[in-house]
């Protein structure tokens, strides 16, 4: 199978997201300074079982964003999930919070999350964590 990414997933622009961060102003707390968390950064995949068909079609992001799915959840929650409704909430990435002085970088964060309830249901499925060669990083993904 060749390796491809998406419709959706070829949108996603890592050094963007990162760009985003950074631009923030940073926040202090009695630990330091910080870049606050990114959550709704990137609305990919309606339900979790898309990002599964994604992945199965070849998508390197998807597969990857999967694979921190199956740590979360088994076949059988996902299912249960999809029966009740819950497996069809938005899947967002975005940033978690991070630390510079700590050289604490951020995680790319995958939460589901249901904007009908009230307050909104949030889910973290997983995160990834952001690697590149040095000198290798290109300006997209």
């Amino acid at each position: 199978m060749t390796k491809m990414l998406c419709n959706i997933c070829s949108d996603f622009d890592i050094s963007a997201l990162f760009a985003q961060s950074k631009s923030q102003p940073p926040q202090q707390d009695k630990t330091g300074t910080y870049y606050p968390e990114i959550p709704l950064w990137f609305k990919h995949q309606t339900r979790i079982t898309a990002i599964k068909s994604g992945a199965a079609d070849g998508c390197e992001l998807c597969e990857l964003l999967w694979s921190q799915c199956q740590k979360r959840f088994n076949d059988a929650d996902i299912d249960n999930l999809e029966s009740h409704g819950e497996g069809e909430e938005q899947i967002y990435l975005g940033l978690s919070l991070w630390r510079p002085e700590r050289k604490l970088q951020p995680f790319i964060t995958i939460e589901q999350h249901n904007m009908k309830k009230t307050p909104t249901l949030c889910k973290l499925i997983g995160w990834l964590e952001p690697y590149a060669k040095r000198g290798k990083i290109g300006n997209r993904g």
